[in-house]
């Protein structure tokens, strides 16, 4: 019974590991909700066979109606529990919730009033009963109906007997077991379990074949492992059907009538039995054979449960370390998380803006694109045209020309064009700006602790964003204040190359004006010369040297004018060089002012606003988003049950493949094949022979030498044992120590 419980509590285990699994609420009610049916056990049989009585022998009780007038006409479901505390003779029907103590007597006639109800038409609705006993296992028991009744078709046996883990219980009668092979119930436990690792025979009312010594014959072939070869895979248990019976008509006798009973059913076994295995008669027997069938139908599902529930840890893991710890209940305690969250939006944000995971490179992209390419796309053409030159020049020199010098007009259109200057910069520091207000964005959102508590996440992108606002203007200052001061001191070293530019003409004018004269006196000799020889009528071409000499180029005339303007133009050194300056200081100010201060004074000012506001203002802001909140309780939850559920597991899993080791390596002292087997001589062969209407083969293949699959021998799966010891233990190779040192050595350390 103790062996019973412990698969109970192992059933519930995976029965929670497997809700876990299924990504259900780790909770009891929602556990409750998915079935286990590693304790469920299906009885099935004709009618008549003993299916009832054996239930009742395994409850303790006779619950069940029995006998001609208790034929089973509808699935009867009993859902036992174990309570240690309540005597041999209590029973606790458990009615939503309620509970109630009632005796057999009664819960039989109740089922036989349900059942006579019933019996007119095919009424398939099952009767659930959940009992509380201290005699009864924890299992779920399904009385089904004969399988040879009408209301039994192929979709009631499977509703019950198709999942993987429900024990199949195939009773047959001993009087018929030596037509086994024609047994419906046999075949309809191996159409569901072929293997039979879930299915476990009984061979009811040993007491009515007592004087059929061919029935006792067959029972003992089939309790030995010895029968057809269908049945030899199948653990078998031999019960009287009148057990519980006998316990009731000694229920005067004490506390321990059921023990009595239970140890005169198997001493009366073992007197009819002779031949039979032990461990395969009486109550007793059954209980531990369904506790082995259950363990090893656990044993397999166990390593594919723990493996998935390894798994399911990991993910459950990550999701809390992703989620954060849960909050603490102080001020000083909310303080520090306020201020460890700042730290966690620091390290993302000079990660976003230095690091280049976030948008940093688009300042550099503004102050080596954008920027330049405005200061290219101003309008400098329309003011260095030359009308408008000569009209500011003009407008300079004021009612008396030529008194004031043209440098003044050009000084106040460099004003003019350098003032253009200002709205790229604004512009610049507007897109730099924005691009640091996106990081702080892309910061926060990307800072896991922020996203716990929404309020304080934008409280922190608030102060982010208004200390930027701060920087913008001050940035806008310098970069104003940058040009004014290009426009307010133009060197004066330009106007003096202007200078000696025309002077540098003047004597190149002067130079031209001399190789000209000396060039028109040599054409003067030459057309002296010609004068003198006979020449062709008509007029000089080009007219007369003197003439052609003191007419003005208009390249010449214009000279002056285009110098000046080539001086102050777009290509001019002046304009050239103050607009290549801003270009070159605009971004350093830019730097200066917004991205260096966003990396200092933007997070100093964050932590100083951050610990200057009140408890319940941080308290306030400091709420975790409930959704959070309940995901962090539900996966702490199936945190620690994972673990206890995992350590349970293992230790039973290990537990198991001891014990597996511990049997495949030791030889059983009494095997089933060998023990009493030549007692029965070859009486079980001529009822089998009888029964199978003389097949062939009846005698070659179940005959006492075969090979079981439940019992192994150590030998043939290579493992022998040494000699004079009972099992195999693991030998430690014949080691001598090492020797003293030579005389004469030194160790270092």
């Amino acid at each position: 019974m103790d062996a019973i419980d412990e698969l109970s509590q192992l059933s519930d285990s995976m029965k929670q590991a497997a809700s876990l699994l299924a990504d259900e609420d780790p909770d009891e009610t929602s556990s409750s909700k998915r079935p286990a049916t590693f304790l469920n056990v299906v009885a099935l049989g004709n009618v008549g066979a003993g299916k009832s009585a054996a239930l009742n022998s395994l409850i303790g009780h006779p619950i069940l109606p029995t006998g001609e007038n208790g034929a089973t006409r509808a699935p009867i479901i009993i859902d036992l529990s174990r309570d240690a505390s309540l005597s041999s003779k209590a029973i606790i029907l458990q009615i939503d919730n309620k509970n109630q103590q009632v005796s057999a007597s009664a819960l039989r006639h109740s089922l036989q009033d349900r059942l006579g109800k019933g019996a007119s038409g095919k009424n398939r609705d099952e009767i659930y009963l959940k009992l509380r006993t201290s005699t009864a296992p924890p299992l779920k028991l399904v009385d089904m109906p004969g399988l040879d009744q009408r209301i039994v078709d192929d979709s009631m046996i499977a509703q019950y007997a198709q999942h993987n883990d429900a024990i199949l219980l195939v009773i047959v009668p001993a009087s018929q077991a030596s037509e086994i092979l024609s047994s419906r119930a046999l075949k309809i436990a191996k159409e569901y379990d072929p293997e039979s690792t879930r299915t476990v025979g009984i061979i009811g009312k040993i007491d009515q074949a007592a004087e059929n010594p061919k029935a006792l014959a067959a029972v003992q072939a089939l309790l030995s492992n010895q029968g057809p070869p269908k049945t030899t895979d199948i653990p078998w248990v031999a019960l009287i059907g009148q057990s519980v019976a006998i316990a009731s008509a000694q229920s005067g006798s004490g506390e321990n009538s059921l023990e009595t009973a239970w140890r005169a059913e198997s001493e009366s076994l073992k007197s009819i039995l002779t031949g039979a295995p032990q461990s395969k008669l009486g109550r007793i027997a059954l209980v531990d054979t369904l506790a082995s069938q259950i363990r090893s139908r656990m044993k397999l599902r166990l390593p594919n449960i723990l493996s998935g529930l390894q798994g399911k840890s990991q993910t459950v893991q990550s999701e809390l370390a992703r989620l954060g710890e849960q909050l603490v209940d102080s001020a000083e305690g909310t303080r520090a998380i306020a201020l460890e969250l700042c730290r966690e939006f620091e390290e993302k944000f000079l990660l976003h803006l230095v690091g280049g995971e976030g948008s940093g490179w688009k300042v550099v992209e503004s102050f080596e694109g954008n920027f330049p390419n405005r200061i290219k796309q101003l309008p400098l053409d329309r003011h260095f045209d030359l009308n408008n030159v000569k009209r500011v020049v003009l407008e300079a020199d004021g009612y008396q020309p030529y008194l004031i010098s043209p440098e003044k007009g050009l000084r106040s259109l460099i004003k003019i064009v350098l003032e253009l200057a200002k709205d790229p910069a604004r512009l610049c520091v507007d897109e730099v700006h924005r691009v640091l207000v996106d990081i702080v964005s892309a910061s926060a959102n990307a800072t896991p602790g922020l996203g716990r508590y929404p309020p304080f996440k934008r409280e922190v992108v608030a102060i982010a964003s208004a200390a930027l606002d701060g920087f913008k203007n001050e940035a806008k200052k310098m970069v104003v204040a940058l040009v004014d001061m290009e426009r307010a001191f133009v060197p004066p070293q330009h106007f003096i190359r202007l200078v000696q530019r025309r002077m540098e003409r003047q004597r190149r004018e002067e130079e031209l004006k001399g190789r000209s004269s000396k060039k028109g006196q040599d054409a003067e000799q030459s057309l002296l010369s010609r004068a003198s020889s006979p020449q062709p009528d008509g007029p000089i071409a080009g007219g007369s040297m003197k003439s052609m000499k003191d007419k003005p180029s208009p390249q010449d005339k214009e000279s002056p004018e285009v110098s000046g303007l080539k001086t102050a133009g777009p290509e001019g050194e002046i304009t050239a060089a103050v607009l290549n300056s801003l270009a070159a200081n605009v971004p350093k100010a830019v730097v200066l002012c917004q991205v260096e201060k966003a990396k200092e004074d933007m997070l100093n000012q964050l932590y100083s606003s951050i610990s200057a506001i009140g408890n319940e203002r941080i308290e306030s802001l400091i709420q975790e988003d409930q959704n959070v909140k309940r995901r962090r309780e539900r996966y702490q939850k199936q945190s620690s049950l994972l673990s206890k559920l995992t350590r349970q597991l293992s230790v039973h899993d290990n537990r198991a493949a001891a014990a597996s080791s511990w049997s495949d390596n030791g030889a059983p002292e009494s095997s089933p094949r060998t023990s009493g087997g030549s007692s029965s001589g070859d009486d079980w062969r001529n009822a089998f022979n009888s029964a199978a209407n003389g097949a062939p083969d009846s005698l070659s293949r179940y005959g006492s030498g075969g090979h079981s699959r439940r019992y192994s021998d150590p030998a043939q799966n290579g493992e022998a044992e040494s000699p004079g010891s009972g099992s195999n233990r693991r030998t430690t190779p014949n080691r001598l120590p090492p020797g003293p040192p030579q005389a004469g050595s030194s160790y270092k350390y």
